[in-house]
Order: structure tokens, then sequence, then C-alpha cells
């Protein structure tokens, strides 16, 4: 009947505490949750609703319980609402659908499931109803579709190229620019690679190269190639290739978007002509460590600037100062010092004397190097610039308007009636135009606006596309005193029957391009002037490898560094004379740099990444350098040979790859991890927050970050949180410290382990916090000292027996009884202190046991002195956690009444047994997640595995455990094989999957 009544109460117990975790889901759930009665004659009653409901609606709870829908809501939505509940009632059937109504807080969108409940009368008497409220999904959703659509004009109807591709090379999308541009449809293009029908082979392998190089490193690249011959003119393009990643972060394909230019090309060959015989000064100097200066060279034409000779320069240097003009001084001695600081490459322009009287303005540049003994030396160049810095003066004034168009937007869009004269504009468009957005507009506004000479032909234009015709031209238009160059294109849509209904164009903003078109194609001139002086000294850092090749491929000089990598890769002794190609010892390299060299003998300067296999250490390994390559031009301006600057990046590459691998091994450690995770300042500051449970959280993590842990927690478990990180500053690590916090759910407890984060300041040191909650552990724990405390107090002697005879606990009173210490009576088993007993018969005894589920009966006991007793035994048999255990009290009944003993036993082993049942129960109620131990790991192995979910090697983890290395790694090989894992990565996320409890 106890026993009975005991079940009772603990299913009664469990109905309890299931309700109130109903009651907390229903009042704390973000989703609306109601109860509706239905009534018989088809009106439906409010019975109960959470705070999310109220909140969703905007009615309060009162208003709404007890009332029937259309006696609370307006009539359209009580109409619309009960037609759903109405069709919940007559198909019995579970109801999710949407619905739009107007409530006192406004229009809203809500997702609502209807579930039908029925009553003992078979019909559905009841509805529970949960709504969420998608209204600003559904807005956001708008809004997406709203930009794809603007953003597919833009892309349909700009004059720029576009084409996607996949990580294969392979386009998925080509726009109808690319169309144009290379003479091929969109269904001819998508699915193949450049090579396949690009105009020029060499642009086509250029092109893909670089292409290539973004799908593999994720960096953007910029390229012009050879394009299209249209007549006598050759096409030029210019691209920038940027990777497109996916929602992790990865490489999945490449976005090309590219444009013409032809015109600027040609210019540039021309002016690069120019510039290969402008006048300009070479020099080298060399600044002491006691700052005395010399010119060891300096070329002749520094005559023709100043008008003297640079006698006695090539000991002392310091003269060339008063040639500069006073005011300018300091800044040249600035720059030259801030070069030989940083090593960056000097670049300052100053104005001189001329000895003939007058100033010039000249512009120095030049690359420092640091010398031997403790001094520098710069090779460089200088030039007049007196036209350009007249030139520059003229451009900033009119570069005072292109300043501000390039606040705004470069491009905008419109759209047209046909037939009419309907005109729609973006804001971008209204900007371009200098027209206030939202004023009425029309064709005749931009043609009063067109540049004189463009309003008639323009006219003409704007006339033929309100009719239908499409356009793609460039004019000028006037906003106030300013010019604007502009490029529009428009494309027509149409009816069922093949009639133009609607235009749609865009319109650029192209002046900046027009403007500074002159102003480009000198700097990059300059750059390549100033890169062909560089070429020409071979008295390069060590660091760097150097060489010119003739147009056979054949060396005309090298530095150090190149005959020693040309011995090491290729196994040659190079000379002056010979072919590189014929030393380099690969097939694939020897290509590669034929490929490279013919770029540069078209003329072409660029640099390029390579890649050689070569055996390192008795390894294969790779050799990586950045090339940079230029021509060199001889006086007829035709190309005579090339140079090639080389440089290792051997030490780039390697931590690059290294960082790789920390980033991804520190994302997965900590995707794997069940506990909360803190990064905290010293002061004890919030500064990160992982936690895939926030509810255990003592604040949301948006209160959290910025503040301290006094903030945050109790002033007893604040202390004890900031005492764990005081002992990490100054051991390194810190485990075990525990403390309570007060959740809105109720208290809970939690253990903390700190450890410091390496390097770093010692003064803005961070920690990592790792917290887990142990409130159940806690209260079992608690529950567990107190059964202990109690069988310690009790008058019996009791043990606790597994399957086996052996002993797995005994109390003080049986150390007491039978003279052992507890350790060496833990090591025995039943046959050891009871003379009656044999292992023979404890099969039986268990059988009996298990089966009856408890016995009393008397024995005798032999204590560790040889003294037999008699004794009164109730054996209670139980299973926890799948194994079975057998509880037996014995109490010496030697001097006592047997009738009055055995009253007294059976009610303290029945109380013992029942407290140990409702401890078990309990136990295995907290335990819903699952342990290690429950798994079948060792005590050993579950502190093994503590630490490789902290991320600690095998060599820590065999220090902090006083174990050899060997024997960590065969307990891991076993861990391993147990939960089919291969590797820390998958233990470690496969216990954070199945919330499996280190215990």
């Amino acid at each position: 009947m106890d026993e009975e009544k005991r079940n009772k109460n603990g299913s009664g117990g469990l109905a309890a505490d299931a309700g109130r975790q109903y009651e907390e889901i229903f009042k704390y759930s973000q989703d609306a949750i109601f109860l509706l009665e239905a009534t018989e004659d088809g009106r439906f009653r409010n019975l109960d609703c959470n705070p999310a409901f109220e909140r969703s609606v905007g009615i309060p709870r009162a208003a709404l319980i007890g009332k029937f829908t259309d006696e609370t809501v307006p009539e359209e939505v009580a109409r619309k609402v009960n037609l759903k509940y109405s069709k919940c009632v007559e198909t019995g059937a579970v109801l999710d659908e949407e619905v739009e109504l107007d409530l006192p807080v406004g229009r809203r969108t809500y997702r609502s499931t209807l579930i039908p409940i029925r009553v003992e009368s078979g019909r559905v008497g009841r509805i529970i109803g949960v709504t969420h409220d998608i209204t600003e999904i559904r807005q956001a959703n708008k809004g997406l579709e709203v930009k794809e659509r603007k953003f597919r004009t833009l892309v349909e109807n700009t004059p720029d190229i576009i084409v996607r591709y996949d990580r294969e090379c392979l386009r998925t999308y080509v726009n109808p620019a690319y169309e144009r541009e290379i003479g091929i449809t969109s269904g001819e293009a998508i699915g193949r690679p450049p090579r396949d029908d690009w105009p020029s082979v060499a642009s086509a392998n250029e092109y893909k190269a670089a292409l290539r190089g973004v799908l593999e490193t994720g960096k953007t690249e910029d390229i012009v190639v050879e394009g299209t011959h249209r007549g006598d003119v050759l096409s030029w393009l210019s691209f920038r290739i940027a990777a497109e990643r996916d929602e992790r972060g990865l490489v999945v394909g490449a976005l090309s978007i590219g444009r013409d230019l032809g015109p600027q090309k040609t210019l540039e060959l021309r002016l690069r002509k120019l510039m290969e015989n402008s006048p300009g000064v070479s020099f080298i100097l060399h600044v002491a460590a006691d700052g005395s200066a010399s010119m060891p060279y300096i070329s002749p034409r520094y005559t023709e600037f100043v008008g003297t000779r640079p006698d006695g320069f090539a000991s002392d240097a310091m003269p060339m100062e008063n040639l500069v003009f006073p005011e300018d001084l300091p800044l040249v001695r600035e720059k030259f010092m801030e070069s030989a600081r940083s090593q960056a490459p000097l670049s300052c322009e100053f104005r001189a004397r001329k000895e003939a009287g007058g100033t010039i303005w000249i512009e120095i540049r030049g690359t420092p190097q640091a010398d031997a003994d403790g001094g520098i030396t710069w090779y460089g160049y200088f030039q007049e610039i007196d036209e350009r810095k007249r030139m520059e003066e003229t451009l900033q004034r009119s570069e005072l308007n292109l300043n501000r168009a390039q606040a705004v937007s470069k491009t905008g869009s419109f759209r047209f009636t046909i037939p009419g004269n309907h005109l729609a504009w973006s804001d971008e468009t209204y900007r371009i135009f200098g027209i206030p957005i939202g004023a009425p507009v029309s064709g005749a506004m931009i043609v009063e606006r067109a540049y004189p000479e463009d309003a008639p032909w323009l006219s003409r234009i704007f006339a033929e596309a309100v009719e239908g015709i499409p356009f793609d031209i460039e004019y000028r238009i006037l906003v106030g005193s300013e010019t604007k160059w502009l490029r529009a294109r428009t494309e027509n849509y149409y009816n069922g029957s093949g009639v133009p209904v609607e235009g749609v164009g865009t319109v650029q903003d192209i002046t900046e391009m027009k403007r500074t078109e002159g102003k480009l194609k000198e700097s990059e001139a300059l750059y390549r002037k100033y890169s062909q002086l560089l070429a020409s000294i071979f008295e390069s850092p060590s660091q760097v490898s150097i060489y010119a090749l003739d147009r056979e491929y054949r060396y005309l000089a090298f530095n150090k560094r190149h005959r020693e990598g040309a011995k090491f890769l290729w196994g040659s002794d190079i000379a002056v004379g010979m072919s590189m190609l014929q030393a380099i010892n690969t097939e694939e390299h020897r290509q590669f740099c034929r490929r490279s060299f013919d770029r540069v003998l078209r003329g072409e300067s660029y640099s390029v990444e390579s890649k050689e296999s070569v055996v390192r250490d008795g390894r294969p390994a790779y050799e990586y350098r950045d090339n940079y390559a230029s021509p060199i031009f001889g006086d007829d301006g035709e190309v005579v040979g090339l140079t090639i600057f080389a440089i290792s990046i051997n030490d780039r590459k390697l931590a690059e790859r290294r960082l790789a691998q920390a980033l991804e091994f520190s994302e997965g450690v900590i995707n794997a991890i069940p506990d909360m995770l803190f990064e905290v300042d010293r002061d004890g500051r919030y500064l990160n927050v992982w936690t895939k449970t926030p509810e255990l959280l003592a604040a949301p993590k948006e209160e959290l970050l910025g503040k301290t842990i006094h903030d945050a927690l109790a002033p007893e478990a604040a202390a004890i949180a900031l005492a764990s990180i005081r002992e990490a500053e100054t051991k390194g690590l810190s485990f075990g410290n525990s403390f309570r916090i007060d959740l809105p759910s109720g208290p809970a407890w939690f253990e903390q382990s700190v450890s410091r984060k390496p390097g770093g300041d010692p003064e803005n040191a961070r920690f990592l916090v790792l917290s887990r909650d142990i409130t159940e552990r806690k209260k079992t724990q608690e529950r567990l000292e107190l059964l202990d405390f109690a069988l310690d107090h009790v008058r019996e002697a009791a043990f606790l027996i597994h399957e086996d005879a052996r002993f797995l606990y005994v109390n003080d009173e049986a150390c007491r009884c039978l003279g052992y210490d507890r350790d060496s009576l833990l090591r025995l088993s039943v046959a050891d202190i009871d003379p009656d007993w044999s292992n023979v018969r404890w099969p039986d005894h268990w059988k009996e046991i298990a089966t009856k589920g408890s016995k009393l009966f008397t024995g005798r006991h032999k204590a560790k002195n040889g003294r037999i007793f008699p004794v009164e035994i109730s054996a209670n048999f139980f299973q926890f956690q799948g194994r079975a255990y057998n509880l037996a009290l014995a109490r010496d009944i030697t001097d006592r009444s047997r009738a009055a003993e055995i009253k007294r036993l059976v009610e303290l082993t029945t109380s013992i047994a029942g407290e140990l049942s409702e401890m078990v129960a309990d136990y295995e109620e907290v335990e819903d997640s699952p342990t290690l131990g429950g798994l079948g790991f060792s005590p050993r192995q579950i502190e093994i595995a503590r630490f490789v979910i902290a991320g600690d090697p095998s060599k820590a983890i065999a220090a902090n455990l006083g174990l050899t290395e060997a024997t960590v790694k065969t307990h891991l090989a076993a861990m391993y094989r147990r939960l089919h894992v291969n590797g820390r990565m998958e233990f470690s996320k496969y216990i954070a999957q199945n919330s499996i409890l280190l215990e």
C-alpha cells in the first residue's frame, strides 16, 4: 500500500511539473496562443490567450475572455477569422493558413495554425490557435522583389559587359552588352569557357588565368585584354573580376564587369612613345650614417635642368641643397627622412633655382635600400614638371564640380510609355540632370538642357523612342554652368502581339571618364617610365631576383640572387648570352615563362604570381614568387628586350595556409562546445558571448556586451567569477569554481573554467570563460550527500553490492562492526565477511532477490579480528541506468530481542530503500541528457574527454593527468571507436550535437 501511494504521489508530481512547464511555455512564448470554444450554434467564444496574443492584436485579455469573436473585433475581421474557425470545425483537421487583418495595431499578416479538439460527444468543441506575425517578413519580401526588378533593369541596360562564371570557369550568365561586344548570343556563350569563343586566343588565355586566380584566391583582379577588331580599329577591354561567395564565405563563382577602353588604349600607346624621350635625370644618392651625402651616379641631363655641372657630387652631394627653393627645403628633408625611416619609396615635388635665373618645379622619385654601413642609398630620377603643375592647377579648378558629381550615383534609370510621352525617373536620374526629385519631367526638358550642338538630333532621337525605336547614344547636357557627358540606352517591352508598349532605359554620367582620361594616361606612362629605370639597376637587394633578356630570351644581365636561384631550382649554371628557356628544367615552367615573356615583348608591363615544384630537405615542395615584368625600348621605340623582378613569397604563402587552418580549427571547436563561452578582459568586462542556450544567460547577449561581471551577477557570484579570472591570470588556467545565479526560470548553478588567451599586452589580457550548467547535477549531489550522511549515521551496517558480490559502498557502521577501514572493506566481497557463504550460492541468492525485490534473513558475519557474530540482514534489489544493485542492511542481534529488531529493521530498510528509490527516480528524471559514463566511458576517459573538448593537445593532457602521451593516445583511440568517429573534430561535434554530459 505504501509503495502504491508513493507511486501515485510520484505521478501526481510529474503531472504538476508538466503543468507548470506548459504554463511557462504558454506565458512566455513569442507566438500568440489562444483557446476558443466552438458552440453548437456556430459561434466562437474566447476562453484563454497568452500575453503574446494580447500584444499581437492590441486588445487586453480582460476584454477578450468569455466573449465571442464578433463582440471583440471589427465585423470584417470577425467574418474572416470565423470562416477559418468554421473550416477547422467542419474538416476536423489541423488548418495552417495565412490571413491579413485590420486590427487596432494596424494591418497585419499572420501565419495561423488551428488545432481542433473533440469533446466527449465527438464533435469539435474547442480550437487551439497558434499565430505568428509575419507582417515584416512579407514587407521585406516585397521590397526585395522591387530591388531585384531595378537591379535587373540596370544590368540588362548597362553599356558595360557583365558575365557570371561558376567554379569551372563556365559562363552561367551574360548580359546584352556582352552579346554586342563579343558578337555571340547568350545561348552560345552560356556553359562555355572564355577560350572557346574569344576573338583573341592570347587574350583569352590571359583572361582565363586571371579568372582562375580569382576563383582560387578570392582576390579581385583588374585586367586589360585585347578585344574585337572593328575595321582597322582594335578594341581593348578593361575587366574587373570579383569572387562570389556563399553564406559560408566559400568562393562559388566569379562576376566579371568589363568596359571598352579602345580609345584610351590607343592614346596610351601614343603617350608611351612620347614619354620614352621625355627629359629626366637618373641618380644614385647615398647618405651615410654620419649624415654625409654623395652621388655615385647622376645622368648628364642634370646640366640641362639647372645649367651647372654636378662636379664633386660623387664625394659630396650636400651643395645640391642650395638649388632647392628655401621655402621647400624643409619639406624635401622631411620626405627623405620619412623614406629612410619607413623604407618606403620617395616621392616629392619642390621648386629649384636655375643657374641662369628663374625657378622650375621638379618631381623626384626613388627607392631606398638600407646599406651594410648603416646608411641609406636611393635609386631614382627627377624631372621638370612645370607644365604638369600648370595643368594640375587647371584640373583642380575644373574638378570642384566633378567632386560633387562623385558624391551621387553615376547611373540612373527611367521608364516611358509607347506611344505617348509619360516619363518616370529614378532618384539618381533626377540628380544627374540637376532637377528636384519628384518634379514632373518630359523629353522636352532634356532637350532644353542639351548642349546647343546636340539638341537638334537629340530631339529627333527622343521623338523616335516614344514611337518604339530604341537608342544607344552619348550626348552632352548643361546643368547650370557645368557640362555633363551622358550615355543613354533603351529597350522596349512588347505585348502579346509584338507591339512595343513601354520603354526602359539607363542614363550614365561619363563626365569623369572624359575629363580624367588624359590625366590617367599620363600617370600610367610615368609609372612605366619609372619601372624601366628601376629595371636597369641590377645592384638589387638580396631578396629580389632581377634579370634582363633580349627578344630571343637570351640573358643580357642578372643579379646574384637570380644566378643562385637558377642553380637551386633548375640545376643550371647560367651565363650572359645563354637562353633562359634552355636553362629551365621542366617543360611546364618553360611554357609558362615563354607566354609571360611574349606578353612583355609585345610592349606590355604586368605582374604575375608563379609556382615551381622543388625538392626541399628531401621532400617535394613549391617555390612561390611575385614576378614584375617590363619591356626595354630601343631608341626607335621598338621593344628590344625585357626585365623581370622576382620576389619570393614563400613565407607569405605559408602564413596564409597556417592562418586558414587555425581559423577553421577554432571555428570548429567553438561550434562543438555545448556550454556557454565568454571572452572577457582582466576586469571581467564581457567582450564576446557564444551560446546555444541564451535562456541561461544572466541577461540578453546585447545587454551583456560591454558590461562587467559585477554589473551582471550578484556580488557573491561575481566575486567567485572574478577570482577565477585572477587565478587564470596568474597560473594561465582555472578549473572547478562554481556559483549560483537566480534566473527568471529559477536558481541555477554553473561551473566555470577560465583560460588566459596567449600573447597580447599583459595589461590588456583577454580570457576565455567556459560556463557549464550544473544545476541538476548540484541537486542530485545534494540528495546523494544527504543519503550518504543518513546511511553513515544509522546503527545498521549498510552494504551496496554488485551482481558479482563485490562491495561498491559501505557505511561507517559496517567498518566499525567488522573492524576494517573503508578502503580495505571495499576490496572484499560477501564471501570474505560471511563464514557461511560461498560464491557458489551467490547466483541463486541474486536471482531470488531480483525476483522478489527484497528478502529478510539471518546470518553470521566475521570481523577482521576473527570474531563471528549473528546478524539480521534485509536485502533490497533495485536497478539504476540499466545496472542491478543490492542494498543490504545488517544488524548485530547478539544481545537483542529478535522480534523487536526484525520490526525496526524492516521499517528502517523500507524507509531507506524508498528514499533510494525516489532518489534514483529523480536522478533518472534529471539525467535527460546522456553521459559519457552511461555510454561506457571509464572515469579516466571522462577526464581526458574534458581536456579534448577544451582543445588541449595530447602532450598537455598527459602532463595534467600524470600519464604518458602514449597512454593518452591509446585512451583516445578507444573513445573514438566507441562513438564511431574519426579524430578530435568529429568527437567534439558528436558530443555537442547529442548534448552528452562529460560525466
